[in-house]
């Protein structure tokens, strides 16, 4: 997998942000509680949400990788901007998995809210070489047996 792209491992979705209570979701992927109004407010204004759908056993654990998910926050960081103020620690873009599924939840707080110029720039983040793991070309058993 080395070389490639996140849109060659992931399908990407742009999904509305919810909240339930003070929890705020991206789909049923649980990204925080924000429990002042006003910063609900300022979520649902410019926030924005995203999935990250493995295509594959080896693209699920390659995701999962929490340098992978810090290099796609980053991405869209610079490319679109940030709606943020220092010492405001509910408006920080965040990335959480689904146990369940291996799904990635993407929240983001960009500056330009256009939809699918986020999804083009997470689709070009490059995998991390330390990120990528074959998993379907592991040996059965023991790891460590060849």
């Amino acid at each position: 997998m080395s070389g490639k792209r996140l849109h060659d491992l992931v399908e990407i979705e742009h999904v509305p942000l919810r909240f339930e209570g003070a929890g705020l979701y991206i789909d049923n992927i649980y990204i925080m509680n924000i429990g002042l109004p006003a910063r609900q407010e300022e979520i649902m204004k410019y926030g924005m949400g995203f999935i990250l759908k493995p295509k594959s056993i080896d693209a699920m654990v390659t995701i999962s990788n929490l340098g992978q998910r810090q290099a796609i926050l980053h991405d869209v960081s610079v490319a679109l901007g940030i709606y943020r103020d220092s010492g405001t620690p509910a408006l920080v873009p965040l990335a959480k998995r689904d146990l369940e599924d291996g799904r990635v939840g993407i929240f983001v707080l960009p500056q330009d809210q256009d939809a699918e110029k986020a999804i083009g720039v997470i689709g070009n983040v490059p995998t991390l070489e330390s990120a990528v793991h074959m998993s379907s070309e592991a040996p059965k058993g023991r790891g460590d047996k060849r």
